[in-house]
């Protein structure tokens, strides 16, 4: 018999639960939350977008750090510092 598009079946309580703690145990090991929800959930059978707001409603989705934000900010700082040299370098460089 024929599954009738568009219907949404509701994920068993079993993979729901399963993916999350797969993903509380694992998800540091990835690049960020987001490529590990996208690994993970694709292991058991659901969508990112499902894994990331099952996460989410039970307050379980990593969020950053103070010193995380901090590090970021000054990473970025340093980073628009550097593209500022490096244009002033390549700019004093082109009138030789």
């Amino acid at each position: 018999m024929r599954e009738e598009r568009g219907f949404i079946r509701p994920h068993a309580e079993e993979v729901r639960e399963g993916a999350m703690g797969d993903f509380e145990e694992n998800w540091h090991r990835f690049s960020s939350p987001s490529a590990a929800a996208r690994e993970i959930a694709a292991v058991w059978g659901v969508g990112r977008t499902t894994l990331t707001e099952w996460l989410q409603s039970e307050g379980r989705w990593p969020r950053a750090t103070l010193a995380e934000v901090r590090r970021s900010r000054m990473l970025a700082d340093e980073n628009r510092r550097l593209r500022a040299m490096l244009d002033r370098l390549e700019r004093g460089g082109e009138s030789r």
